[in-house]
């Protein structure tokens, strides 16, 4: 048997409504269109309906009432003052579960696991070298940097561990990040294969100069020092960090005279 109150008029602000047949009753606070269903094979010949008001509620902890053999006051704040109940709670074996821990603690215990494994230095490391970078491809960059920041695992129990001198935190292996290993930073290429990108933007010196000169590295991109190097490997530091926009840009005198050209061997 399914009952259903589709309106009501004159209950008290979050009034409780009651149905009860015969032995069986449900309540829950009133809202339009509730249904309260009954299992039986006949249906009552009445209904009881009683209308109850909330006068005071309170939160209790059950570990807290099972913990107490004399039983737990709990103190509820009424509309005529407060309400005292004596309780107590017994649970049986196979409904004990594991306390949930309260946000704070969860809370605790996540920043804990994160210090003891130095994640938030780590990550703070991370975006500094990011920002001051800018590379182009950042997920390869903080791929390469978190990867760089593994420790070695400890040697197993069976194997005798090498005694260390000083006790120096281990350092990350630089030789893995982009730019610091034999693989070259991505970004612009250093071989001069490539025309120089969109420098308006940029505001660092070599920009400035750049933007003033054009001319300059259609000159000198071709040009090898005696050890190899490329003007354009000299730049790609300015070309793939654009620098930060507070920075005074280097103004050039239209009579500034013209750069000496390298001389190459």
């Amino acid at each position: 048997m399914d009952v259903t109150v589709a309106g009501a008029e004159g209950l008290p602000e979050k009034a409780y409504l009651s149905v009860r047949a015969g032995d069986v009753r449900k309540q829950i606070q009133y809202r339009p269109g509730e249904c309260f269903s009954f299992d039986g094979k006949q249906a009552p010949r009445q209904l009881v309906v009683d209308v109850f008001e909330k006068v005071g509620s309170a939160q209790v902890s059950v570990s807290d009432l099972a913990s107490c053999s004399n039983g737990s006051l709990v103190q509820l704040q009424g509309r005529d003052g407060n309400i005292v109940l004596d309780m107590q709670a017994k649970v049986h074996s196979h409904e004990i579960t594991k306390p949930r821990l309260s946000r704070h603690q969860a809370a605790l215990d996540a920043q804990a696991y994160l210090e003891a494994h130095s994640v938030p230095h780590v990550l703070q490391g991370m975006v500094h070298e990011l920002l001051s970078s800018r590379p182009a491809d950042p997920y390869s960059f903080m791929m390469g940097y978190i990867k760089a920041q593994e420790v070695p695992k400890a040697p197993s129990l069976h194997q005798e561990e090498p005694q260390e001198e000083d006790d120096f935190d281990v350092l990350p292996d630089w030789s893995a990040m982009p730019g610091r290993g034999e693989e070259e930073y991505p970004g612009f290429p250093s071989d001069g294969s490539q025309p120089l990108p969109d420098l308006s933007r940029h505001h660092n010196v070599l920009a400035s100069v750049l933007l003033a000169r054009p001319e300059l590295y259609e000159d000198l991109k071709d040009v090898r020092t005696a050890s190899g190097s490329s003007l354009a490997q000299c730049i790609k530091p300015g070309i793939d960090n654009r620098g930060a926009e507070c920075r005074a840009e280097l103004r050039m005198s239209p009579a500034t005279k013209p750069l000496p050209r390298c001389s190459a061997r």
